[in-house]
């Protein structure tokens, strides 16, 4: 997961922030809350951008804890505690998916709803003559990147695997949406070309301040070897206007049954 206490790692993800908050129109979630909702969780690893950078700042009814998701057990809840459990951009932080589910299953009151968002890998091109790894070195990064994840147990397409997924748990009216974040300023839409913009700087950044360690981790390459295909991917980013890459964003909700 992402080290929000490095400064550069903040500058990355505020924006990343900022293309969710456009993508639902202003909003954080997609789910609508019940009228008097009592608890809900935000599995979430965030910058000041989301949470007050005070805990005086937040309301009183905010509480922030401090535990791995990854746990076999959420200890520190109640069973079917949560009106909603939201979870952003954690696929680089859960090894084990079917666990996850089953506690988010389990901690959900009967009736309650988990929101699921994140990357659905990988990186894709418009323009189908970019659109693989023989044709963009910057595809070709994601997917080294991808091989690499594996080696820690870690599943970059496990996006593709949520509905059945959460499915096979008992969830019920399991629903999926689909995103565009364009990388660039290709699109002409006014919105598309602002997310874009932030797009680009958040790939820009990742390869920077990510990609040598996700390529070299446990010897899946040679500092040489993981340098070149970053510095190819950085150059293959500069053509994005040409390309017109994107990130497909998928959003995952699901209803614990009422009995």
């Amino acid at each position: 997961m992402a080290d929000v206490e490095d400064s550069s790692e903040q500058n990355r993800l505020d924006p990343q922030h900022q293309m969710w908050v456009l993508t639902f129109n202003g909003k954080l979630h997609t789910t609508p809350l019940p009228p008097n909702p009592t608890a809900i969780l935000d599995v979430v690893t965030a910058t000041d951008l989301v949470l007050p950078p005070k805990k005086n700042d937040a309301p009183p009814n905010l509480h922030y804890i401090q535990h791995n998701a990854d746990d076999p057990k959420w200890d520190l809840f109640e069973e079917g505690q949560f009106d909603l459990i939201h979870a952003r951009m954690v696929t680089s932080g859960i090894h084990d998916w079917p666990s996850f589910r089953e506690k988010c299953f389990r901690h959900l009151k009967p009736g309650g709803t988990v929101e699921i968002l994140d990357l659905s890998h990988p990186l894709r091109a418009a323009e189908d003559a970019f659109d693989s790894i023989e044709s963009s070195a910057l595809i070709k990064f994601v997917h080294l990147a991808g091989a690499s994840w594996r080696q820690d147990g870690l599943d970059y397409r496990v996006t593709g695997k949520q509905v059945a997924g959460l499915t096979s748990v008992g969830f019920e009216e399991v629903k999926e949406e689909t995103f565009r974040w364009p990388i660039g300023d290709w699109p002409e839409d006014v919105r598309e070309k602002k997310m874009g913009h932030l797009a680009r700087s958040n790939v820009e950044k990742f390869l920077t301040l990510a990609g040598k360690h996700i390529l070299m981790n446990k010897g899946f390459m040679t500092e040489e070897a993981a340098e070149e295909a970053i510095e190819a991917a950085k150059e293959d980013l500069k053509r994005t206007n040409e390309r017109k890459y994107y990130y497909v964003m998928k959003v995952h909700t699901a209803l614990r049954p009422q009995a």
